[in-house]
């Protein structure tokens, strides 16, 4: 035994010089809650080897939401990397200690439970007066259980949403490339909803007997993707519906006359999201939309100029700006 003691020492002295992983925290509560220092108090109290991270600092990511119910206080802490953990408590200071326990917990595995509190020792009641046999027995049986509270219903996953900027590119047959500036507006829970408007012009199409014109595509686009969540990297498939306007705008003719006709298409991309920082991502994107409506364009019924191709490809990069 004796021997031993070096070889604990030893382990000891190793686990104490870990050092500590940082740690960033988004905290949200109700009203009357103690703030997230209260939080910090309470993790540093159960293990060393997690602390705040600093500004800037590459850190795990951990969010707290406490919201306030009938029974008291719901809390739900995300640690990246773990499953999300939902605790009830009577009083929000309660599921403050508790998140806490399980956030040392989840992080370090070997942190210190909070010590058991012993309870006050009760009275000693005198002994009971001689009762009848059958009173003695009815009051020997163990009394009734207390009824179980009401489950807690989960809280739901708040909206999240963003706004994009961007460069965008498609190619399609005679016309070639043309570049658009997309803006758009998304929101986001298990599933993304983004709008975004775009205006383009192409270059010079021309009839190989004269006639020439540009064309200007107006459009709104409607796409549904997987959300984002919190990964560093993240491929989602989207699917989309785009309306909007194709004018055609007739060049080197005396009185040019545009020529409006409706745009419709289907989309079907893949878009791939990085994270700049923690409310910054960077997109790249591309697909292939299916042409819904073909107009043909003609300068006279005489010189035909120009009819959508079935299918249109495009690409587009842009950053988008995430809201709490």
């Amino acid at each position: 035994m004796p021997a031993a003691l070096p070889l604990v020492a030893l382990l000891g002295a190793l686990a104490s010089n870990v050092p500590a992983e940082p740690l960033r925290l988004e905290w949200k509560a109700h009203s009357g809650c103690p703030d997230d220092n209260a939080f910090w108090s309470a993790l540093v109290a159960r293990s060393d080897r997690v602390r705040r991270a600093s500004n800037g600092e590459e850190a795990r990511k951990a969010s707290v939401e406490i919201v306030k119910t009938a029974q008291g206080s719901v809390g739900r802490v995300s640690i990246e990397n773990a499953e999300p953990r939902t605790i009830s408590a009577a009083t929000c200071r309660e599921a403050v200690e508790a998140i806490a326990i399980v956030t040392a917990l989840v992080l370090d595995p070997s942190a210190a439970a909070p010590p058991p509190v012993e309870p006050e020792a009760a009275p000693v009641a005198p002994p009971p007066a001689p009762v009848a046999e059958k009173e003695a027995s009815s009051a020997n049986e163990p009394p009734s259980p207390a009824p179980k509270p009401p489950p807690v219903p989960p809280t739901a996953k708040p909206w999240q949403w963003s706004i994009g900027v961007g460069a965008d590119a498609f190619a399609t047959a005679k016309v070639g490339v043309v570049l658009t500036t997309p803006i758009s507006l998304e929101v986001a829970r298990d599933i993304g909803f983004r709008l975004s408007v775009s205006r383009g012009q192409s270059d010079v199409v021309r009839n190989v007997r004269g006639p020439a014109a540009r064309f200007l595509w107006s459009t709104a686009r409607v796409d549904v993707c997987l959300a984002r969540g919190r990964a560093t990297f993240a491929l989602l498939p989207c699917a989309g519906f785009e309306a909007g306007s194709l004018a055609g705008r007739p060049v080197e003719v005396d009185r040019p006359r545009n020529n409006h006709r409706l745009w419709l298409a289907a989309h079907l991309s893949s878009r791939l999201a990085a994270a700049l920082g923690d409310w910054v991502d960077l997109e790249l994107e591309g697909g292939a939309a299916l042409t819904l409506t073909r107009p043909e364009f003609h300068v006279t019924p005489d010189f035909f100029l120009y009819r959508p191709a079935p299918f249109v490809f495009h690409a587009r990069a842009g950053l988008v700006v995430h809201f709490p």
